[in-house]
């Protein structure tokens, strides 16, 4: 079914989401403008054409939150320091980079900044000023250092969206501490209820990034309506680690589980087997 709905194709990974051209008895011409935009499979929409979002991350999380509204039609531009993205030289690699910045990094253009003085900081203070959405994976507080806090972003540009991803909030015990993947599955109960020979183990994705990048994601887009109906532009406080907890809440002492899911073993493998009455 994946090699069917054509999830991977030569140039990185297709989105996972997809819409219909147009539900039946429906007039494509009565469609809303940003949402009229088609691309070149034909069968997808653009939903999100029209917006521009700024990419302040690296690494995963932040990016993949760009990558995802890039996909759905938004222009998106990531702002990268001096030097680049680190993940830029991450192997394995094809033509000098990464396939791991590639896969997070596709419908976007760059550009390079140095947030620290200068001309660049005005560029950017430019590229805010006609931006919808700002995402970023910097530590708590960085964006702040920097001289761009909330009060200096409602002055440029009081329609913002911003969604700043970080280990565990800007608001936590653990004030400026940075947290990748491992951190965060370790500490939020992942690896607990992952356990080979009683030792626990890290999943074999970044599954932490990955949750807090899409619930960075449905936040984005639930700011975005939010703003469309009036309102002006939120800031959301996305900690990687609410995002783990909340999927692990099932194994909270008190909590009940029905595991009627049987792993059965096969000549050629395993094959997963789950009772359903309805």
């Amino acid at each position: 079914n994946i090699a069917y709905r054509g999830l991977y194709t030569r140039d990185g990974m297709r989105s996972a989401i997809r819409y219909f051209a147009s539900r039946p008895g429906t007039d494509a011409s009565a469609r809303p403008p940003h949402a009229s935009a088609s691309s070149s499979d034909g069968d997808l929409r653009a939903p999100l054409a029209g917006l521009r979002v700024l990419d302040l991350g690296q690494y995963t999380t932040a990016p993949l939150v760009a990558r995802n509204l890039g996909a759905l039609g938004a222009e998106v531009l990531k702002i990268e320091p001096p030097g680049g993205d680190a993940a830029r030289d991450w192997p394995p690699q094809q033509h000098g980079q990464g396939y791991f910045f590639t896969l997070s990094n596709s419908d976007k253009r760059s550009v390079c900044l140095d947030l620290r003085g200068g001309r660049d900081r005005d560029r950017f203070v430019a590229l805010l000023r006609d931006a919808d959405v700002l995402v970023e994976n910097l530590k708590p507080g960085s964006l702040d250092r920097l001289g761009f806090d909330a009060a200096k972003r409602d002055r440029i540009n009081p329609r913002l969206v911003y969604c700043a991803i970080s280990g565990f909030g800007a608001d936590s015990v653990y004030p400026g501490r940075p947290a990748f993947d491992t951190v965060i599955q370790a500490m939020a109960g992942i690896m607990d209820s992952i356990r080979v020979n009683g030792v626990p183990q890290k999943t074999g994705i970044s599954f932490a990034d990955i949750l807090g990048g899409l619930f960075a994601l449905v936040g984005t887009l639930g700011a975005l309506v939010s703003r469309d109906r009036g309102s002006a532009g939120d800031a959301l406080d996305i900690s990687m680690q609410d995002a783990a907890a909340w999927i692990t809440q099932w194994q909270r002492p008190g909590s009940k589980q029905v595991d009627n899911t049987s792993l059965l073993r096969c000549a050629d493998g395993y094959v997963v087997a789950q009772a359903w009455t309805g």
